[in-house]
């Protein structure tokens, strides 16, 4: 992994972050004002601590229990981003993407 770059942070609609770490790393990195309304803990949209421990030293079975927060957060996550998208354009979010439309990471 890395560490995204300031222009990323600014093309961004939404940071989503999971562990103090990054919450500190992006305090430290003294982002624009318009950056930092954009962070959002990933973990409030779950019942309970907001912050998603990062599992990159935890064994198998740690490591399915945060992976299953991420699942459930993300899927959360994707649900209300597809519903404000429909309640703003009325498009059918199942129509093809223009192509000119398409961003490729």
């Amino acid at each position: 992994s890395r560490s995204a770059t300031d222009k990323e942070f600014a093309w961004a609609d939404l940071i989503l972050i999971m562990d103090s770490t990054h919450a500190v790393e992006l305090r430290g990195r003294k982002l624009n004002g318009k950056v930092g309304r954009k962070v959002r803990w990933l973990g409030a949209v779950l019942d309970g601590d907001p912050e998603i421990a990062d599992p990159v030293d935890f064994d198998a079975a740690a490591t399915d229990v945060v992976l299953e927060r991420i699942d459930a957060a993300v899927g959360r996550v994707a649900a209300a981003l597809t519903s404000a998208y429909l309640q703003r354009s009325g498009d059918d979010i199942h129509e093809p993407v223009p192509r000119h439309a398409r961003h490729v990471a």
